[in-house]
């Protein structure tokens, strides 16, 4: 899943794309998401920063998303 957030982001960019993963790097909702790419545009659409968060209590090392709950 890909969320879109359409104001200026940390980097100075104008919009900012968020796409949500599982533990082993496959799209998923943002509930069921271990992992968040976030990447940053200029208004012409270039790519200035990416940042990849763990999320949802994952971190690398645990075994499923399952096992949080």
């Amino acid at each position: 899943m890909v969320e879109i957030i359409n104001e200026k982001t940390p980097c100075g960019g104008a919009y900012a794309k968020i796409f949500y993963k599982d533990s082993k790097g496959q799209p998923v909702s943002r509930d069921k998401a271990c992992q968040a790419h976030i990447h940053e545009y200029s208004e012409d659409g270039r790519l200035l920063q990416e940042t990849i968060a763990f999320v949802n209590g994952w971190y690398p090392g645990k075994e499923a998303h399952n096992d949080l709950q």
